[in-house]
């Protein structure tokens, strides 16, 4: 997983922590269908 400086810096967590972490860890009010829709146009 490739994250940049910024977005950790922004997340508070380190590039070790972030590996750990699953979509819904830092957004856990988003439902599978909800994530899967802000996703798609990636």
């Amino acid at each position: 997983m490739l994250v940049n400086r910024g977005a950790r810096d922004n997340l508070g967590f380190g590039f070790d922590e972030l590996r750990k972490l699953t979509p819904w860890d830092l957004k856990p009010h988003l439902s599978e269908a909800q994530f899967r829709e802000k996703v798609r146009p990636l």
